[in-house]
């Protein structure tokens, strides 16, 4: 890209007249694209595309530019935001500000009347064919095999335009494509393999000694002052076959038909040989003339004014078997005492392209297919590997819930196994309760039996004194018989309390039993789920290793990417005669 410099007065002045189609201030500084620079690529008969947003084409708009309008809109407000997070460039805030601002430039894109053609990007190939047929519509001459006006592409506002192609049916350009030198894939994925790869293409015409060069020095109100002459010397052109174009300008904010001297000399081997004799040079007439008048100047090769491009003078040579040259740009206002002069003055220097630069060039091209299909296999086979991992962290994610599920069972397993323990220990408590009271209940009886002997004992002593101890020995039968009922409710209350004792045990053995069930239904599950841990393991480890696989795939890419980049630097495009 050429920058053309100018002050900071000068850029606001011409802003305020209307002369940029859009412009911005940043640190201080003014950068813009120029009605001018716009309309010197029609003029070659180019077609000149500017990549702007709504406000910029708002502004084409107000400028005096006879512009075509298109407008390339997603599918869906939803598509945009899938592409945008796809990228994984910007965050969620400046992600909701960028749809919100998206959203307004879709409603004034497919606006009735506001582009002359919308085209929907749900395919990019397809979308290219629509735009080429597009500029058909638009520009049958230039599309269609016109002049193309005799210059090599140019860039505008940071787009490269290529001058006009032969194009197929389907609106695509052709180019023939050589078959390739080497198998790019054939070289290892290293920069000693990339080195390698590029010694092939380049063979005796490496990239630091043949490299095609643009360049272009250019001043703008160069002053040279009353009654004085200055020379400004250019750097050395340094290659035989350079072509150079010139144009030179004074500069005339008045229209008052200023002129002054003007010659441009090569220093060849010390001595100076004139590309351009002394002469005369006036100031550009205003287009609103109409005519060249009668005070164009022809210059002694035969190259004059050239109003419609507001040049004073303009002309082109090529450097053959003398470089290194000095270009010397000569400027006289001796004759003039009063009045100082300014001009501007634009050299671009083109270097050679020899027949060693375009067979490097198009082995260069013949291996680009090659490493496209690279990329394209490799971003299949990431693709698939990508799938495969997400696929395996899907199976490890149901895997964990799963473990996590029988982590719980297992955990109110041993909780319901810990209560009926619980309850098993009450039980036997509760027996060893009953138990101590049936041993107590039968000491009792036992005490009771001898408290009986002892009574019988006492009866056969008294049946001795029965007629004496008559009353008594009644009172003690019929004690004999109260104990006797006592006893036998005794025994039959420490039966019941046996049977009792027994029925607990039958409970706690029952009790026992179903613990043992639920310790094996834990350990079941324990077997289980160590089951799923290996398993588990064994998947980590298989995706793990997809990610590796996957990384190993990037880096590939991302070789070929270099690989491609380093490849397309011996690209060039020679210019049309």
């Amino acid at each position: 890209m050429h920058y053309n410099f100018s002050t900071v007065e000068t850029m606001k002045e011409e802003i305020e007249a209307g002369k940029f189609v859009e412009y911005a201030e940043v640190h201080g500084n003014y950068y813009g694209t120029s009605v001018k620079s716009v309309e010197s690529v029609q003029n070659q008969n180019l077609i000149c595309l500017l990549d702007i947003d709504i406000q910029g084409a708002q502004n084409v708009k107000k400028s005096t530019l006879d512009a075509r309008y298109l407008f390339i809109a997603p599918p869906s407000m939803e598509e945009l935001e899938k592409r945008l997070r796809g990228r994984g460039t910007e965050s969620e805030e400046a992600m909701q500000r960028r749809l919100a601002n998206a959203q307004g430039e879709m409603d004034y894109g497919m606006g009735e009347g506001n582009f002359d053609a919308v085209l929907v990007n749900n395919d990019l190939d397809e979308t290219l064919k629509e735009m080429v047929g597009k500029f058909e519509g638009w520009f049958p001459e230039l599309l269609g095999g016109g002049d193309g006006g005799g210059s090599e592409g140019e860039e505008e506002n940071g787009a490269k335009l290529d001058p006009p192609q032969a194009a197929n049916k389907d609106g695509a350009v052709e180019e023939e494509i050589p078959p390739p030198a080497v198998d790019p894939l054939s070289f290892p994925k290293t920069d000693e393999g990339l080195s390698a790869l590029l010694s092939e293409i380049d063979k005796d015409c490496p990239l630091e000694g043949y490299m095609k060069s643009d360049l272009t020095y250019h001043a703008s109100n160069v002053y040279i002052a009353a009654g004085k002459q200055i020379q400004i010397p250019l750097p050395p052109v340094e290659q035989d076959g350079s072509k150079i174009e010139w144009n030179i300008t004074v500069v005339d904010p008045y229209n008052e038909r200023l002129d002054i001297e003007f010659g441009l000399f090569v220093i060849v081997d010390g001595e100076e040989v004139a590309a351009r004799d002394m002469g005369r040079i006036v100031s550009p007439l205003p287009k609103s003339a109409g005519n060249k008048g009668d005070d164009a100047t022809v210059s002694s090769n035969g190259d004059d004014n050239d109003n419609n491009n507001n040049v004073s003078a303009k002309g082109k040579f090529t450097v053959a078997n003398s470089a290194p040259v000095t270009v010397i740009i000569k400027l006289d206002n001796s004759y003039s005492w009063i009045k100082p002069k300014k001009i501007n003055y634009l050299f671009n220097i083109t270097s050679p392209v020899d027949n060693n630069m375009i067979e490097r060039s198009q082995r260069a091209k013949s291996v680009v297919p090659k490493i496209l299909e690279g990329q394209k296999a490799l971003a299949e086979a990431k693709a698939e590997e990508t799938s495969r991992a997400e696929a395996l962290g899907r199976i490890q994610l149901e895997m964990e819930e799963k473990m996590s599920g029988l982590k719980n069972q297992i955990d109110d397993g041993k909780k319901s196994a810990e209560a009926l323990q619980k309850r098993a220990d009450k039980a036997e408590e509760e027996a060893k309760d009953k138990a101590n009271e049936i041993k107590e209940a039968l000491s009792v009886v036992k005490k009771e039996e001898q408290s009986i002997e002892e009574c019988t004992s006492a009866i056969i002593e008294l049946e001795e004194e029965c007629a004496r101890l008559r009353n008594r020995w009644e009172e003690l039968k019929v004690e004999r018989q109260v104990r006797e009922e006592e006893k036998q409710e005794q025994e039959q209350e420490a039966e019941r309390k046996k049977e009792e004792r027994i029925q607990l045990q039958e409970e706690i053995g029952a009790k026992k039993a179903e613990e043992q069930s639920t310790l094996a239904e834990v350990e079941n599950v324990k077997k289980e789920r160590s089951l799923l841990e290996d398993n588990l393991k064994d998947l980590r480890r298989e995706k793990e290793a997809k990610e590796v696989e996957e990384a190993r795939y990037a880096e590939d890419m991302q070789f070929l990417d270099k690989q491609l980049n380093a490849v397309k630097l011996r690209f060039i495009e020679p210019k049309s005669s």
